[in-house]
């Protein structure tokens, strides 16, 4: 079993990719999908905080049971899961996200004390 704590806010997935024009000399142009700087910033401090015993990289059939302590109303929590699997997927916490057969979430709040609370244990 993993627990770990990661400070700050999620950023929902949904909203932090930003769309660019790439033109390249002689041909047609095409858009670029691409990570907002908050998405990038989060990703590389929920890593950092990432506890040393906590990189197993889990194999197999997992539950996870996260609470995120938003500091307002207005997150969606569905949205901060993809988030969250994504930096534990990078981070060497888990092996693939896919893995993930039983999601529990839940939304609390916390305005001077955001934060993630995060459980994952193998159930096959």
């Amino acid at each position: 079993m993993v627990i770990l704590t990661i400070h700050g806010n999620p950023p929902s997935k949904s909203n932090q990719y930003r769309v660019r024009a790439m033109v390249q000399k002689g041909k047609k142009p095409r858009a670029i999908l691409y990570k907002s700087a908050e998405l990038k910033a989060y990703e590389k401090s929920f890593i950092e905080e990432i506890p040393e015993n906590c990189k197993v990289d889990m194999i197999g059939d997992l539950h996870m049971a996260v609470v995120c302590y938003f500091s307002s109303r207005r997150p969606d929590v569905d949205n901060a899961a993809k988030s969250i699997l994504d930096c534990l997927q990078k981070g060497g916490v888990i092996r693939n996200d896919r893995s993930v057969m039983k999601l529990t979430l839940i939304k609390e709040l916390d305005k001077d004390n955001p934060r993630v609370d995060i459980a994952i244990k193998r159930i096959r």
